[in-house]
């Protein structure tokens, strides 16, 4: 680095001019060339090809006071040191320590500016302490330092921009480096999850999921219940509490708060924080009582809705810190470059009291003409039987006959409220008219949200008329359709949310429904932002065993399906399996299924190079890919694949590995995918191998990532008619 070209530019940035004062004396000492230790160097994880090419760095200084690293330290752009920010200690030197020591300043000067920046050690560390945080978006990773360097941050960014998952990394880098011991989330209950839902299904459902999902090592302890069995809750020496608000509130006026062990409670964290409001009364006692190192408040409200509120009820504690609370908002049109076009989330709720009552005796019945199906021995009419009675089920899921609201509404409901807070528009389908359509339309009316329909009947004429109403008049949030998806499609600089009140069971038809919403404006491309995908499902009910044998057949993973036909998932669903699902006696044998699989394995495991590249590319022919070609590499036994597919108008590369032997490593493809990643951040990178190695041993990386071990291949080689 030349260190006096950096200093000449620095000097005469305006933005350092007004934050600190510069001495340059000791930095005019050093020689012209210096060498500057990074802490943590060590532990950044490269592989040997990439080393090879380190070029020298060099840096610049931004408007908004970050100093940021050019492109790459090295040619290919495979090596980065960790995006750095301002930061309120300045403890590693980057300039000879003894030296330092004797012309110490009191004054946060360049060279300890410099330092913060150029000396990552706590960014270096993160990821070096867990690969989880390689599968996050830049955005997010500054979140994770923002949340680590500062005791009390308010986030309050728009809603489904990763917030959760930011956080929990930054929870486990902390307990991982010993500043804290453990942690209490505080969360609305429509966000509390269900971790067991999460494991069967494969999506993160609300905290616990999420915390399954991404921190599986770390010991939780959920506080719900009566007042013994939260302080029992409390005694277990975990490092994550999570509690509801109505729980909090209630322990508010308990002796929870006595309890010697939530008075050592660390961290607090706050989702949808504008909950507090509603008990500030009470918070005094709280903050009186607790000695928290950091409280971290999450919010999809806008800024000036909230932090005044916010800042307000923190008061007390931040005072007596001696500290301040910093406070941001993302909006989603400036992660574009981020983020991937679309973002889902499911959300289930139970069936009420009366819906429960319906939807037994609706499947009692279905069942029954069903069984007499099988007996008459006549298959081909139980698929349509079948899917007559999901209909009906999924309709009891939406409202009881006669009830005007349901777990369903009131989720709407909450959604609603942030969307139409910050301003922004949302697409809502449902099957149904009587039973979806018209009791969302009676809900928006009693709570004043101007929206407009579009309903099996109309002409093409009035959807038209209402796409235009809905795209042009600010005052309408919502577009309430009720008809098949592929007849509505609303450009993506209109709509920011879509939310499937209900949907059906082929995973494919709502990826459908994602495209033609997600339809951004080719010549406005400024406009385009990523699309939040809400699913409603009901809880204890047959979409629990639809989702659950999507996940254990491989149709739950995106990657996979996502350029098939909604005919295709079909066929993949054979009669025995419904009958499964609906616990019909059938001739359904899962062992049988498993001993194909393995067969299958066995035939992969004795292809030469050639035979595995041949059905390599028939696999990715099936998944809907085209332009397919194969090039050797340098390497034995590593051949790549390349291709491409269409999605929302644009092109989609395909970046496939194929490692042929059976000796292929777990962290030989570690590698290969960190630096493939930077390469195709938008596209789709696979690995596939007849290797076995246990799950565990593979990094989480980012969703456009799919790989492929013996073990799963044939799996899929099996389902799709491979071999």
């Amino acid at each position: 680095m030349n260190v006096d070209r950096l200093v000449e530019s620095l000097s005469k940035n305006a933005t350092y001019k007004k934050i600190v004062s510069v001495p340059f004396d000791m930095i005019k000492e050093l020689p012209k060339i210096s060498k500057i230790k990074l802490t943590g160097i060590d532990k950044i994880k490269i592989s040997m090809f990439v080393a090879k090419n380190i070029q020298p760095i060099t840096a610049k200084v931004k408007k908004n006071s970050f100093i940021q690293f050019n492109k790459s330290v090295i040619s290919d752009n495979k090596f980065k040191v960790p995006h750095a920010v301002r930061s309120k200690s300045w403890k590693n030197l980057i300039v000879d320590p003894e030296k330092a020591k004797e012309k110490k300043s009191d004054k946060k000067s360049l060279e300890h500016i410099l330092q913060s920046v150029l000396n990552p050690s706590m960014m270096a560390d993160m990821h070096s302490a867990d690969d989880m945080l390689i599968r996050l978006y830049n955005y997010q990773r500054d979140d994770v330092q923002t949340l680590i360097e500062n005791n009390y941050v308010l986030f309050a960014d728009e809603y489904g921009t990763g917030k959760t998952v930011s956080t929990i990394a930054a929870i486990k880098l902390l307990l991982k480096k010993g500043r804290i011991k453990n942690v209490l989330i505080v969360s609305p209950s429509y966000f509390a999850g269900d971790n067991d839902l999460t494991e069967r299904t494969g999506m993160p459902i609300g905290w616990s999921g999420h915390l399954n999902m991404w921190a599986p090592e770390l010991s939780i302890s959920d506080l719900s219940g009566t007042e013994d069995e939260i302080l029992k809750g409390l005694k277990k020496s975990s490092q994550v509490y999570f509690t509801t608000y109505e729980t909090f509130y209630g322990g508010l006026d308990a002796k929870i708060l006595d309890s010697e062990k939530f008075k050592k409670i660390d961290c607090l964290i706050f989702d949808d924080v504008q909950n507090l409001a509603q008990a500030k009364h009470k918070l005094g006692k709280l903050f009186g009582s607790i000695k928290t190192k950091y409280i971290w408040c999450l919010s999809n409200m806008p800024l000036d809705k909230i932090q005044d509120e916010i800042e307000g009820i923190l008061k007390p504690v931040i005072s007596a810190a001696k500290s301040y609370l910093v406070a941001s908002r993302k909006i989603k049109t400036d992660l574009a470059q981020y983020t991937p076009p679309v973002m889902r989330q499911d959300y289930w709720v139970p069936l009420d009291d009366v819906q429960k009552i319906e939807y037994d005796n609706t499947l009692e019945l279905g069942r029954e003409r069903i069984i007499k199906l099988v007996d008459a021995g006549n298959p081909f009419l139980i698929q349509s039987n079948v899917f007559t009675l999901l209909h009906q089920l999924k309709q009891v899921c939406n409202f009881g006959a006669n009830a005007e609201s349901s777990g369903k509404s009131e989720l709407l409901q909450k959604h609603m409220d942030i969307i139409v807070k910050n301003n922004k528009k949302v697409v809502i389908f449902s099957q149904y008219d009587k039973l979806g359509v018209k009791r969302i339309e009676s809900l928006f009316k009693k709570l004043g949200i101007n929206f407009v329909s579009y309903q099996s009947g109309m002409s093409m004429k009035e959807m038209e008329s209402a796409i235009k109403s809905f795209s042009t008049d600010k005052s309408v949030t919502a577009f309430i359709a009720g008809v098949k998806t592929d007849r509505v499609k609303v450009n993506l600089g209109q709509a920011s949310y879509l939310i499937n009140f209900d949907q059906w069971w082929n995973p494919v038809s709502t990826i459908k429904t994602e495209e033609n919403v997600n339809n951004p404006d080719k010549n406005n491309p400024a406009q385009f932002e990523m699309l939040n995908s809400i699913n409603y499902f009901v809880k204890g009910t047959i979409e629990e065993k639809i989702k659950e044998m999507l996940f254990d057949k491989g149709l739950g993973e995106e990657n996979i399906i996502e350029f098939l036909t909604p005919e295709m998932i079909n066929d993949l669903i054979t009669n025995d399996e419904w009958l499964k699902i609906l616990d019909v006696a059938s001739d359904y044998d899962k062992s049988r299924e498993e001993a194909k699989i393995i067969s299958t394995l066995t035939k992969i495991q004795k292809f030469s190079n050639a035979e595995f590249i041949e059905k390599s590319i028939q696999f990715f022919t099936k998944l809907g890919y085209k332009n397919l070609k194969s090039e050797p590499t340098p390497i034995p036994n590593d051949i790549n694949i390349s291709g491409s597919a269409v999605k929302f108008g644009q092109e989609v590369k395909l970046s496939a590995k194929c490692l042929t032997t059976e000796n292929a490593d777990a962290a030989s493809i570690n590698s290969y995918l960190r630096d493939e990643e930077e390469k195709n951040p938008k596209g789709k990178i696979f690995i596939l191998t007849p290797a076995l190695f246990e799950e565990d041993s593979l990094i989480y990386h980012r969703k456009n990532v799919t790989v492929l071990p013996g073990n799963l291949l044939s799996k899929y080689y099996s389902l799709f008619k491979v071999i």
